[in-house]
C-alpha cells in the first residue's frame, strides 16, 4: 500500500490473507517432496542421471497434484466464497493465487538446487529479479486505481512466472521427461512425516485469522496480515541465511568430527547474532516504516509488530536445530510431535486471548507458542546431534532482545521528537553490537571483513573487475 496514493485498506489485506490460505492448502497434497529433494540432492549429486530422474519424477508428481487441486477448487469455491467472503470475490483470484503458489513450490525446489551447488550469485540474482518485477508491477497496478487487493495477487503471479522461466532455463540439465515410482517412493519415505506436520502448520498459521475474521471482521485480519508482511523482512533474511548455510551445515554433519561440530557451533552462534541484529533493526524502525508507507488505518500495526516479530526471532532456534534432527532420515517423524505441540499451544492461546484482546491477543498467542515450541525443538536438536553451543551467550543475546523490546515500547509511550527517537534507536543497536563483541560472540574485525567482502562483490557486480 502506498501512502501517497491512499490505496488499499485493512479489509483488502484481510481478503488477500484468506485467499492465500485457500491456495496454500494445496501444500498438504504435495506431501513435502521439496524437502526430500533438498536432502537427496547430496546423495545423487555425483550421478547427474539419477539426480535428473529424482527431480523429474517429483516435478511430474507436483504437476499432477496441481491439476487435481485446481479441479477441487472449482468444485468447492461456492462454499468457500460464502463462508469467508460473503460471496464477494470472483473465483479467478483464487485460481491465480493457487497458480502462484504452485509455481512458488517448483521455484523453491530449483532454488534449493542452486543453493546446494553453492551458486550464491545466481540464487541472489533470481531473487532480485523476482523482487524488482513484483514491486514495480504492484506500483503500476495500484497507480491505475483499477485494482485493490487484486494487485497483491497479480504482481506475485507475474513475478513467479518470470522466475519459473528463468530457473527452468538455468536448471535444464536436471530436467527430462521421466517418471520412476522407485524414486517417488524414496521421496515419500523421507517426507511422509512432513504431511501431518504440514497440516498442523497450516492450521496454526491460519486459525487466528479465521477467528479474527468471524469475531472482528476482515479489517482485523488485515492488521495482523500487515504485521506478518513486515515480518517478511526478517523471514527473508532468515531464509537467505538458512539457504546459504544449509549446505555447509550438512557437510559438517557428514564429516561428524569433533572439529567439524565445534565449527558448526561457532557458526550457529554468529548466525543468531546476525538474525537478532536484523530483527532488532526491523523492530526498532517499524514505526518509521509504517508511518511512511501506510495510511492511518494501519497505524495500530506499530504497537503489535514488535511482538509478532518474535515468531521469527524464536524461529532461529528451529532453523539452527533443523538439520541437527532431520539430517538422519529415521528421525523425520520427530516433526509430528513438535508441530503438534505448537498447534496445541497456539490453539489454546488463541482461544483464550483473541476473544478478549482481538489482534493483540493473536500476536501474544504467536509469541507464547513460538517461545515454548522452538525452545523445545532446540533442546531436542542438541540432544540428537550434540554440538558444543555456548548456551550462556545464546541466553545473553535473548535477554538483550527482551530489554531492547522493552526500551522500544518505552519510546513509543514517550512519543519523542522524530530525530531524538531515531538517535536513541541507533544507540540501542550499537549497544547490542558492542555487548555482543565484548562477550566474544562476534568481533569487529569479523564484521568489517564481511562488510568489505560484500562491498567488493557489489562493486564488481556494478562496475566489473578492476
Amino acid at each position: 500500500t502506498l501512502k501517497a496514493l491512499d490505496v488499499g485498506s485493512t479489509k483488502d489485506y484481510g481478503t488477500v490473507s484468506l485467499i492465500v490460505m485457500i491456495s496454500s492448502f494445496s501444500s498438504m497434497f504435495y506431501l513435502g517432496v521439496h524437502n526430500s529433494l533438498f536432502r537427496y540432492f547430496f546423495k545423487y549429486k555425483d550421478d547427474i542421471e539419477k539426480l535428473k530422474m529424482m527431480l523429474s519424477t517429483n516435478i511430474v508428481f507436483v504437476f499432477i497434484v496441481s491439476v487435481f487441486y485446481s479441479i477441487l477448487l472449482v468444485l468447492v469455491f461456492p462454499l468457500l466464497n460464502t463462508f469467508f467472503f460473503k460471496d464477494g470475490i470472483s473465483i479467478i483470484w483464487v485460481m491465480v493465487s493457487f497458480f502462484t503458489f504452485a509455481l512458488q513450490y517448483v521455484n523453491l525446489i530449483n532454488q534449493s538446487f542452486i543453493q546446494n551447488s553453492h551458486e550464491g550469485k545466481r540464487w541472489l540474482f533470481n531473487e532480485m529479479v523476482y523482487t524488482a518485477i513484483q514491486v514495480t508491477l504492484m506500483i503500476i497496478l495500484v497507480t491505475t486505481r483499477t485494482f485493490t487487493f487484486e494487485a497483491l495477487i497479480l504482481a506475485p503471479f507475474v513475478a513467479e512466472t518470470v522466475k519459473f522461466l528463468m530457473l527452468i532455463t538455468q536448471q535444464k540439465k536436471y530436467y527430462g521427461l521421466a517418471f520412476n515410482f522407485d524414486y517417488l517412493k524414496e521421496s515419500f519415505a523421507y517426507s511422509w512425516p512432513l504431511v501431518p506436520t504440514t497440516l498442523i502448520g497450516f492450521v496454526y498459521s491460519y486459525f487466528d485469522r479465521i477467528m479474527l475474521s468471524n469475531m472482528y471482521g476482515l479489517a482485523q485480519v488485515g492488521i495482523l496480515d500487515m504485521s506478518s508482511r513486515i515480518g517478511l523482512i526478517l523471514k527473508m533474511s532468515i531464509d537467505g541465511i538458512a539457504g546459504a548455510t544449509s549446505p555447509l551445515t550438512i557437510d559438517l554433519l557428514k564429516e561428524n568430527s569433533k572439529t567439524s561440530l565445534k565449527r558448526l557451533a561457532e557458526i550457529n552462534l554468529k548466525i543468531i547474532f546476525a538474525v537478532f541484529l536484523t530483527a532488532l533493526s526491523a523492530m526498532l524502525f517499524t514505526k518509521e516504516v509504517v508511518l511512511l508507507l501506510t495510511t492511518k488505518p494501519f497505524h495500530s500495526v506499530i504497537f503489535i509488530t514488535p511482538i509478532y516479530l518474535y515468531y521469527h526471532i524464536f524461529g532461529v532456534l528451529g532453523m539452527l536445530s533443523y538439520w541437527l534432527i532431520y539430517y538422519q532420515p529415521q528421525k523425520t517423524y520427530y516433526a509430528i510431535p513438535l508441530n503438534l505441540l505448537f498447534l496445541c499451544l497456539s490453539t489454546v492461546s488463541n482461544v483464550i486471548l483473541i476473544p478478549r484482546y482481538g489482534t493483540s491477543g493473536a500476536v501474544f498467542a504467536v509469541f507464547i507458542s513460538a517461545a515454548i515450541s522452538q525452545t523445545i525443538q532446540f533442546i531436542i536438536g542438541l540432544k540428537s546431534t550434540p554440538i558444543p553451543m555456548d548456551l550462556r551467550k545464546v541466553g545473553m543475546m535473548f535477554c538483550m532482545m527482551f530489554l531492547m523490546t522493552g526500551g522500544l515500547y518505552l519510546l513509543l509511550y514517550l512519543d519523542l521528537d522524530l530525530w531524538m527517537d531515531i538517535a536513541l534507536k541507533i544507540a540501542m543497536l550499537l549497544l547490542f553490537v558492542h555487548i555482543s563483541t565484548i562477550s566474544n560472540v562476534v568481533s569487529y574485525k569479523e564484521m568489517g571483513e564481511v562488510f568489505f567482502d560484500l562491498k567488493n562483490k557489489l562493486y564488481v557486480k556494478i562496475f566489473g573487475e578492476h
